[in-house]
């Protein structure tokens, strides 16, 4: 039996509206119920998380802003971050100002957009806060910031963001995390990672590891042995639409 369920949030978990269906929370408490531990694994904010997600049987660590936060949402507390690299921040910044991107720069406390930042306006729904609008969001710094995201044209960015991991090669992760958002972060972040240190910490039973420790023959969460990674389904739109469409989880999280 599969015993970790990873789930992504908007596209997934989410419709359109941004709700959680009574028929998806029903399949989530199914799989609960059969022990199998459900993650969240999520580009979007601790507030956002906690908010749509409240009432899930989310008692593991949830994995937040792609990997660079991990945290106990019920309890409200951090267990593991990335942030951005803060000799990184503003050239980060400069850089997508000059390939004609509006910029986001995230903290722990807010979303900081540079004024009229295209749709940021719709990113949350209520009672949640939209993002507050600057003149410069290169103002924040030195504040420390999880990620930047640049805002732009579906038709251009995916070149621009081929720019931007040229640029930024080996020093910072960037991901398209949607046609019109490109995310720079912490060069070891990803969710993949965080998923890694996740399974590590319930094998253990010991903190979370960071994504240096649970790579390669220095984990032994890593061996098939007496100590084998949980099997996990990691779930996308079509996968999660497929498990909803066919039938109730015991169907189909059981061998």
């Amino acid at each position: 039996m599969y015993r970790l369920l990873a789930i992504d949030l908007d596209g997934t978990l989410l419709t359109p509206q941004k709700f959680i269906t009574p028929r998806t929370q029903k399949a989530l408490f199914q799989a609960a119920e059969m022990g199998i531990t459900i993650v969240i694994a999520t580009g979007q904010t601790f507030q956002v998380l906690r908010q749509v997600c409240a009432g899930l049987p989310l008692t593991a660590p949830q994995i937040i802003e792609n990997g660079a936060i991990i945290a106990d949402i019920q309890h409200g507390t951090v267990l593991h971050e990335q942030l951005l690299p803060a000799e990184y921040i503003l050239p980060a910044l400069d850089t997508l100002r000059s390939l004609g991107l509006y910029r986001v720069y995230h903290t722990f406390q807010c979303v900081y957009v540079d004024n009229n930042t295209p749709r940021a306006r719709n990113w949350y729904r209520p009672p949640l806060s939209p993002p507050v609008e600057i003149a410069d969001v290169a103002s924040i710094y030195p504040q420390p910031c999880i990620k930047i995201v640049g805002v732009g044209e579906v038709e251009t960015l995916r070149e621009k963001r081929r720019e931007l991991e040229r640029i930024f090669d080996g020093t910072l992760y960037v991901t398209q995390s949607s046609p019109d958002l490109v995310e720079l972060l912490h060069p070891a972040v990803s969710k993949g990672n965080a998923l890694r240190a996740i399974s590590c910490r319930g094998q253990s039973g010991s903190r979370l590891r960071n994504a240096e420790q649970c790579r390669g023959r220095r984990c032994r969460c890593d061996r098939r042995g007496g100590s084998a990674i949980p099997r996990m389904i990691l779930s996308s739109m079509p996968t999660f639409s497929k498990m909803l469409a066919a039938g109730p989880v015991e169907e189909l999280v059981c061998n």
